[in-house]
């Protein structure tokens, strides 16, 4: 686990969301007012780093009570936030498509499977 509670990877109701807070104060007083815990917002980052069990307990609730998709349309505006993506998700990102030269097939590397006698 990551020092900062806030820069780590959290389930939603239907996949991950990575949240990228380092340092920033607006994204965390923006976090903790999503969060329903304004009292919070003025934590300095010891303070985070201290009590941050109960940071990751707390993000951890309210994440995983909507999707990703609906954290990334109320939030994705403020706070550096992005869905998880499985790898044939992320090989069919619209990212990947528009750019050229890049590659998502896997090249395969053969290898022999010794027998499991």
């Amino acid at each position: 686990l990551y020092a900062l509670p806030h820069y780590d990877i959290f389930p939603a109701k239907d996949g991950h969301l990575a949240l990228g807070i380092v340092m920033e104060k607006k994204f965390w007083k923006a976090l903790m007012t999503q969060a329903g815990r304004s009292f919070m917002k003025d934590f300095s980052v010891p303070m985070r780093v201290i009590s941050r069990q109960l940071i990751r307990q707390v993000l951890g609730r309210r994440i995983g009570q909507k999707t990703v998709q609906e954290w990334q349309d109320q939030m994705a505006d403020e706070l550096p936030i992005a869905p998880v993506l499985s790898s044939q998700s992320a090989t069919e990102h619209e990212v990947l498509r528009e750019r050229p030269g890049v590659q998502t097939g896997w090249a395969g590397v053969p290898f022999e499977v010794p027998d499991a006698d």
